[in-house]
Parts: structure tokens; C-alpha cells; sequence
């Protein structure tokens, strides 16, 4: 029942598959059974909103940040998209919103560092870190990574925010789009691309 569901479902959404799964097994539940074993195993682990790949997805190749009229906007070229924003240094207590099936997003009013997700149903997820001045006591491996902000600097001693420490970049890609950007003692470079705009 969960792949019928998950190649009939057309959101393709995992939580969505796995729940319409668990419908179909209700009527079969009424004794101790293998249905019923079946049905209450079905639980999704990780992210129920995470969509499902039934071909090769697609890239966002074409995000870009606009100011219109002294507001800073995220265009993602792509329609009927969904944007979670959460702020970075408390993992969302302190600013959630999520907005689903739009393209464009204003960002004047964010005003912490925080993590901006963009995701649709076909496409791997791109997350934008937004506003993040400072990299410290952080290993970043295996990643790609977007940084949009004023001033950005990266190493083990640059902020009291954070607990001291260095910073490891293994195998990965950063794009920073920053006014400044600053290299501190304590960081480490190993087989990754760093792209300052």
C-alpha cells in the first residue's frame, strides 16, 4: 500500500504517503493480525514533509536577491514553491513562517541570521543562510552552501556568541554574497570551493 500510494499520490509528500498507507490497513485492524502489524509499523522517521524522488530532480539554478523600492526580496524563477524561514541560533524558537506556492519573498523584515529553505515537489532543497555574520566552532562537511549578508567572517575566535573553537570546510561549496568577508585564525580548508560575490 505505501508505494501505490506513493506513485498515485501526487504531492509525492512522505508523511502524506506513509498516512494514506496506514488508511488503507484500517478496515483490516479490527483483530490482532499481520494487517494490523503492518499499519501500526508504518511510522515516518525524519521529516513527514519531505518530498519523495520518483525521477532525477531538478536543480534551483536561478535564485536571486532584488531590492524593490528599499525592500530586499528572494526570487526563486520558479512557481508554486514553499519557503521556511527559521532563525539560526535556536533552531526556530524565536522566528518561523512558513509560506507555500509562491516564487518570491520579501526579507525586510527578517532581522536575526536565520535559515531560509526553498522546496517543491521534483527539486532538491536550497538553503540560503541569511544575515549569518560570523562562523565559528562549526564543522561543514559534505555540504553546499549559500551565505547572503553584510559582513561575514569565519574562524575560532570572533565572536563571544558562540563557544570558542575552529571551524573545519571538508568537501564542500560555500557561495558567500557579502559587503566583506573575513578569514580568522582557527579555520581549516580541505578539497572545498569557496565563492565570494
Amino acid at each position: 500500500m505505501f508505494y501505490k500510494n506513493l506513485f498515485e499520490n501526487p504531492s509525492h509528500i512522505f508523511g502524506e504517503v506513509a498516512q494514506a498507507a496506514r488508511s488503507a490497513f484500517i478496515a483490516y485492524c479490527n483483530n490482532l493480525n499481520s494487517y494490523r502489524s503492518v499499519c501500526l509499523s508504518l511510522n515516518p522517521i525524519g521529516d513527514p514533509s519531505f518530498s519523495v524522488f520518483l525521477s532525477k530532480p531538478k536543480m534551483f539554478s536561478n535564485i536571486e536577491f532584488a531590492n524593490e523600492e528599499g525592500n530586499l526580496q528572494l526570487i526563486t524563477n520558479v512557481d508554486s514553491c514553499n519557503i521556511c524561514i527559521t532563525s539560526l541560533e535556536d533552531n526556530g524558537v524565536g522566528l518561523y513562517q512558513f509560506y507555500d506556492n509562491i516564487s518570491h519573498i520579501d526579507l525586510s523584515q527578517i532581522q536575526c541570521a536565520s535559515r531560509i529553505c526553498i522546496t517543491k515537489t521534483g527539486y532538491v532543497p536550497y538553503v540560503i543562510y541569511y544575515g549569518v555574520d560570523y562562523i565559528q566552532n562549526e564543522i561543514i562537511q559534505n555540504e553546499n552552501r549559500d551565505y547572503y549578508t553584510n559582513n561575514l567572517k569565519i574562524g575560532k575566535n570572533i565572536t563571544n556568541l558562540k563557544p570558542i573553537g575552529n571551524v573545519l570546510i571538508k568537501n564542500s561549496s560555500l557561495i558567500i554574497e557579502s559587503n566583506s568577508f573575513e578569514l580568522h585564525e582557527g579555520t581549516t580548508i580541505i578539497d572545498s570551493d569557496i565563492i565570494v560575490k
